[in-house]
């Protein structure tokens, strides 16, 4: 038997995240993966890799996230840059810049289906 796509990202950030591997600080990296052609699920800032859950998970369209690169949409929104809009094409939790770069990771011209990023300590 198969798993998800969401069982198998949470499995993964679960494993990454574990204090003994000491591959995140404080719980901090993301972990992502391809849930359709059209759309991805990201770890949602703020949410810790050892204990993150569904509602830590935020499901983004690529054609929206990748339209930000092409138009260079980027503005100052208070202490940070980050897409504005961004919270219009979003469900869930907020991803700021990491949904853009999976974004981009996850549409190379390979079959990616799966991206992380950790900070080491």
């Amino acid at each position: 038997m198969s798993s998800s796509p969401l069982s198998t990202l949470l499995d993964l950030s679960h494993e990454l995240g574990r204090e003994e591997r000491a591959l995140a600080i404080l719980g901090e990296g993301n972990t992502s993966t391809r849930v359709s052609d059209t759309t991805f699920l990201v770890k949602a800032s703020g949410s810790n890799l050892a204990t993150l859950e569904k509602p830590g998970l935020t499901e983004c369209r690529f054609a929206d996230l990748l339209s930000l690169l092409e138009k260079k949409a980027v503005e100052r929104c208070g202490e940070s840059m980050r897409p504005c809009s961004l919270r219009e094409w979003i469900e869930g939790q907020e991803t700021f810049v990491e949904a853009v770069f999976h974004s981009c990771c996850l549409t190379l011209p390979t079959s990616i289906s799966w991206v992380t990023r950790i900070q080491f300590r």
